[in-house]
């Protein structure tokens, strides 16, 4: 969770492939992708970060 939060903060979008790339070195950005999309299905956004 922290990483992908600092990704996403890091390059402030919301393109999933950019936050793969940015996440894991060594790792296919492709299985990062996958991971990202398993996270947000599973994930119980609160309201407060819906604004």
């Amino acid at each position: 969770m922290a990483r992908f939060t600092s990704a996403l903060l890091q390059l402030t979008t919301t393109d999933l492939w950019k936050i793969a790339l940015a996440l894991k070195a060594g790792v296919h950005q492709k299985s990062n992708y996958r991971r990202i999309q398993r996270f947000l299905a599973e994930y119980d956004v609160e309201q407060h970060w819906e604004a």
